[in-house]
């Protein structure tokens, strides 16, 4: 599970950067959940990559073997 890796990858931006950027990513079909999970897993450093997709529940998960986010850096994703 990602949150029990360690990491200190995640930082806080200057001010002036938080306020001229924001995610513009817009999840519009399965083929696009799995394309961003798996760019994530890349950003991450993952050399392996396992994607399981089921239509019946639209249900897409991703493991890889990346860094991952500590339970701190979650505490840190998405605050301004």
């Amino acid at each position: 599970m990602a949150c029990q890796k360690q990491s200190n990858s995640v930082k806080s931006l200057p001010r002036d950067i938080r306020s001229k950027i924001r995610s513009g990513i817009a999840i519009s079909s399965i083929s696009d959940c799995v394309e961003e999970l798996v760019f994530n897993s890349v950003d991450a450093g993952a050399k392996t990559i396992l994607v399981r997709v089921n239509l019946d529940n639209f249900n897409v998960t991703v493991e890889d073997d990346g860094a991952g986010l500590t339970e701190a850096d979650l505490e840190s994703v998405g605050t301004r």
